[in-house]
């Protein structure tokens, strides 16, 4: 029997005297080497009634049908690999190995990650090799042995697209792929005329040509006044000419010869002068930033932009390159093919090596090379310098598109695999070798400062030494004296450094004192480093002394004292340093002093002699992570629950894990916490709110966490914000915020009658309509003609009213009784009906197209569009959402709840749950509903494929980061963070996140649309018929009077 893992639930029975004994029976796959497994499972007992089960007699039922059937170790499965050229012992030691990370990077990611997988299996590949994805899109190569069954698994991830859907099945996103145009900002290489007027407006110039004007005439009567009243100051009058160039020579920064000789002569040329100059200073110093300053980043966005630039371009050959290039519908990549491709089609300046394109890059700022990410990052990171990383250009050449492993749709093996997928992802050895092989990103650090700041002091002595070597600014201090002065704290030790350092020696008479005040103070934590001597080694008079100081869990101090054998002796060499610090005294912390080493000086340096303990293997706050002796306070969201209800009952509620678009982010955040509890091994005690905060900073949760500094740490990650910095601070990246509007695409159901008169503009219509007129003139003169000279045909002289009909009726597509019977009368009635059949085929294309074709999606892309729009809309009753409408300042927003809110007879019917929103846009296309994008596991448990793909949406407000936040002045930011960085390596955040967040919707039946005609799309037909008639009948009824007043008259 030929059993397959999947479908095998058949069971073997056996008599056993009253009873039965039931075996499992299955094979790991006969087709691929697998033996026939039969496995005794448990003892039924029967009578006339019914069966029970008696006893299980294996330990099947401990795990489920997967799980007993997980190691596939007597199955040999076929997988795929792509073809290096060369022997396959060479490939397989080249696509495990980690050198040149560059090469191939895509396919040993896929590879390494597969042997792991058959760790987990047990079991053993045979490999196939191909030089190739795929021929089409479904057949040949990798993809192609894939669907035709040849082989069971590929190792390399690949792109799901609507025909592959019917062969293959995805199993699990395991990467992600980017296509890039890259370039270094292009520096600024003509000349444009339009710079030199560009620094002001042409009101600006307008302006100052009319005060240089004015100054001219105010400067020519200046000097015919002095010539005529003031004779001693002119021998002569300059011409109003004259004045004009002293003018605009001011304004050019030239001198003149000619000045007035009176004192308010000289105060208009003074005015003159300052101002010239003003204006000259503006102008030269734009214009020379315009002529030499080159952006910090190209204004080319967008494949369009680029399509239509002057930069040269280049393409690494990869196969999906090309068939993207040649199969592409969009306008912009049919452009760039056009203007960027085409014409270099059979040169050797197109297609690169990814190598030598990415350095070509760096060497020609410019150039445009096109390249996959997973590549060309490493080799940019390998070859560039962190400048020319910065000043690099990225315009994506397709859209991002994640990367899916895949098994054949009928395969046996789907759960096992994927699970076992899952299970490497989880882990984090599958985020391990993507981070090593895949890069998403640049960095670009040349904008951070790195500074380092420490004082490792070994002994009194040597302090002053080491601070003039380094080059560290020292003030001296005499505590007995200085401690009188009440702004002793705030003249020293306030200040805007990241640290100081603070050197005391414990047997000064104000030392205690001191230490009172800095504790008073709060100044042990992690911005002051202590160094307290005790030269009389009194440790026990020091623990008492600080048993109850407020030191925290990220406090710097350092307690020094000379060793028992050294003291009172000359050497006074050996000093032993112990690490001071308490987890925290108001959360239950004790005191904590551990001996860290001894250090040896002598009067030229200090050596370190020996290790007392363990400190050193670690960093200080991996060696104060445990946090077992303290309890945090612990703030939570709950918007979907009364908050009074008992403690187990919310905790309950919040670790559950059915219906995920209920607090979703809350609850997401609580668990996460959870394991970090774990992890810390401390206590947590919890306060509940409904909200986040009633204001930006106070109030609700984050108002506990920052400004009331009432909980230590916030369950739910939240916004970060310039006026919530001044309370807490952001520790890591948690979460993404995504507020959305979505609608199906709604039909058309307007009555636009200007659509009929869209297909061309009006400059065509009236030169249609002269054509048309011109013609029915011509047509009458042939008429004529043939009547009086050629004597044809007609009996009677058609009016030129008739010939005009005739006319308007081609263009119509209509016939005619009258046709010339002269072979140049009727070849002009076979241009008039080429020339009409040419143009109503024009028209009616367009006209139909415009109201039968729908768009795929909505013209509807801004928030701003939305609100001038006429489609209904609904919000999810968030507080956040409330206090958005309320709060923001943009003017699309106040626009929105004026027209969609306020604007309604009951405001209140706007708030619409989750549930009962999305399922009103699934019913009703052209129904808006605004919700928080954690909701999209509803919209794909109740919408189908072509429901989803027929969905748009509109960005609520803009996308932010989540973070998880501490209060500013926390002592726990270091732990927490490093604590919450492991959970992040390990894999278990994104086991959470899977479940609980899904960021966005997957179309997967293309750009197909299925377009049903109703009334709404020929109602406009209609009614221009009817007005038609109408009009028609006004005209006959004004004919039938006319024509009874003319018989009046007779």
């Amino acid at each position: 029997m030929n059993y397959v893992v999947k479908n095998t639930t058949r069971t073997l029975v056996e008599r056993s005297s009253s009873s039965f004994v039931v075996y499992d029976v299955y094979n790991n796959g006969f087709q691929i080497g697998g033996s026939l497994n039969i496995t005794v499972d448990y003892e039924v007992e029967c009578n006339s009634w019914a069966c029970l089960k008696c006893k299980y007699l294996s330990e099947l039922h401990m795990r489920s049908l997967y799980g007993n059937r997980e190691r596939l170790s007597d199955a040999r499965i076929r997988v795929t690999r792509f073809d290096l050229k060369a022997p396959h012992s060479e490939i397989n030691a080249f696509l495990s190995s980690q050198r040149d990370f560059y090469i191939d990077p895509l396919v040993r990611f896929g590879f390494q990650v597969l042997l792991l997988l058959g760790d987990s299996l047990y079991t053993k590949f045979s490999l196939q090799y191909f030089d190739k994805w795929t021929d089409a899109e479904y057949t040949g190569g990798a993809i192609g042995a894939l669907v035709n069954q040849t082989v069971d698994l590929i190792s390399t991830p690949f792109v799901m697209t609507p025909l592959r859907f019917n062969f293959i099945t995805p199993i699990a996103p395991t990467g992600d792929f980017r296509s890039v145009c890259m370039f270094r900002t292009p520096r600024n290489s003509g000349i444009k005329g339009s710079v030199f007027v560009e620094p002001f407006s042409m009101k600006v110039w307008i302006y100052f040509g009319v005060i240089l004007a004015l100054a001219a005439v105010l400067l020519w009567f200046t000097f015919l006044v002095e010539y005529y009243k003031m004779g001693n100051h002119s021998t002569f009058i300059p011409s109003f000419l004259t004045t004009c160039l002293i003018s605009i020579g001011s304004a050019c920064a030239q001198s003149s010869y000619l000045l007035p000789g009176s004192i308010g002569g000289r105060f208009l040329f003074i005015t003159l002068m300052l101002i010239s100059f003003i204006m000259l200073n503006y102008y030269t110093s734009v214009v020379v930033s315009i002529l030499l300053g080159s952006p910090v980043k190209s204004k080319i966005k967008t494949m369009s932009d680029l399509a239509d630039s002057n930069l040269d371009v280049g393409l690494e050959p990869l196969p999906f390159t090309y068939s993207y290039l040649n199969s592409s519908t969009l306008p912009e990549v049919k452009r760039f093919v056009r203007h960027k491709v085409a014409p270099k089609l059979h040169t050797n300046n197109l297609w690169f090596s990814a190598q030598e394109g990415i350095m070509r890059v760096r060497d020609r700022p410019g150039f445009v090379f096109v390249f996959e990410v997973s590549t060309g990052y490493n080799l940019i990171e390998r070859t560039y310098e962190a400048t020319e990383i910065c000043d690099l250009n990225e315009v994506l050449f397709r859209p991002d598109t994640q990367l899916v492993t895949h098994l054949h749709r009928n395969s046996s093996y789907r759960e096992i695999v994927r699970l076992k997928i899952l299970r490497l992802m989880e882990t984090g050895v599958h985020a391990k070798h993507r981070r090593q092989w895949v890069r998403t990103h640049l960095n670009c650090l040349t904008n951070n400062l790195i500074v380092h700041v420490g004082l490792e002091y070994t002994a009194q002595l040597q302090l002053r030494k080491m601070t003039s070597n380094y080059g560290i600014y020292m003030q001296n201090i005499n505590a007995n004296y200085a401690i009188a002065d009440h702004d002793f704290i705030k003249r020293y030790f306030h200040h805007q450094r990241s640290s100081m350092g603070v050197f005391m020696d414990f047997n000064c008479w104000q030392s205690g004192a001191l230490l009172h005040k800095a504790n008073d103070s709060k100044l042990f934590d992690h911005h002051y480093r202590w160094l307290i001597y005790d030269e009389m080694s009194n440790i026990m008079k020091f623990k008492i002394f600080v048993t109850n100081f407020n030191f925290f869990i990220d406090t710097d101090l350092t307690y020094a004292m000379l060793s028992d054998e050294h003291i009172n002796s000359w050497k006074n060499s050996t000093f032993l340093l112990y690490d001071v610090y308490n987890k925290g005294q108001k959360w239950g912390g004790r005191l904590n002093m551990t001996a860290d080493r001894a250090v040896s000086c002598s009067h030229s340096n200090c050596h370190l002699q020996k290790y007392l303990s363990t400190l050193h293997q670690r960093s200080k706050s991996a060696n104060r992570e445990r946090l077992s002796d303290i309890t945090l306070s612990v703030c939570t969201v709950v918007t979907r629950k009364p908050i009074n209800l008992p403690e187990e009952v919310l905790i309950g509620y919040l670790m559950s894990q059915n219906n995920t678009h209920i607090d979703g982010l809350p609850r997401f955040g609580f668990q996460v916490l959870m394991v970090l509890k774990d992890i810390l091994g401390s206590n947590f005690s919890y306060q509940f709110k409904e909200t986040w905060s009633v204001t930006e900073t106070t109030g609700g949760c984050i108002g506990a966490v920052g400004y009331e500094h009432s909980a230590d740490l916030l369950s739910t990650p939240f916004l970060f914000t310039e006026k919530r910095s001044l309370y807490s601070r952001p520790i890591i990246r948690n979460g993404h915020f995504r507020s959305i509007c979505i609608f199906r695409t709604p039909r058309k159901a307007d009555l636009k009658t200007g659509v009929f008169m869209e297909p061309f503009s009006v400059a065509v219509w009236i030169l249609f309509g002269i054509v048309l007129g011109l013609i029915g003139v011509l047509l009458w003169f042939i008429f004529l003609v043939e009547r009086n000279k050629m004597k044809i045909s007609l009996t009677y002289v058609p009016s030129l009213l008739t010939t005009c009909l005739m006319s308007f009726a081609t263009a119509c597509v209509q016939s005619s009784q009258l046709v010339p019977s002269s072979f140049g009368g009727r070849l002009t009635f076979i241009c008039l009906s080429l020339l009409t059949f040419i143009m109503y085929n024009y028209y009616t294309s367009i006209v139909v197209s415009t109201l039968l074709g729908a768009p795929v999606k909505s013209d509807i892309k801004t928030i701003g569009q939305l609100a001038d729009s006429n489609l209904e809309v609904a919000m999810e009753p968030l507080p956040y959402n409330a206090a958005y409408l309320n709060f923001s300042k943009l003017p699309e927003i106040k626009r929105f709840v004026k027209r969609k809110i306020e604007s309604k007879s009951n405001p209140g019917s706007v708030w619409l749950p989750a549930e009962q929103g999305i399922l009103r846009v699934r019913d009703e296309p052209g129904f808006v509903y605004i919700f928080e994008a954690f909701a999209f596991g509803l919209v794909e448990r109740y919408y189908d494929a072509q429901e989803i793909c027929d969905l748009n949406e509109v960005l609520f407000r803009p996308p932010a980061d989540l973070h998880t936040h501490v209060n500013r002045n926390s002592s726990f930011t270091e732990i927490l963070r490093w604590r919450l960085v492991r959970i992040f390596e390990t894999g278990i955040y994104s086991k959470f996140h899977r479940h609980w967040i899904n960021a966005r919707l997957n179309c997967y039946l293309g750009n197909n649309a299925l377009i049903q005609v109703g009334l709404e799309y020929t109602a406009p037909l209609f009614a221009m018929l009817f007005s038609s008639y109408i009009l028609v009948l006004i005209v006959i009824l004004l004919e039938i009077l006319w024509k009874h007043f003319e018989r009046r008259e007779a």
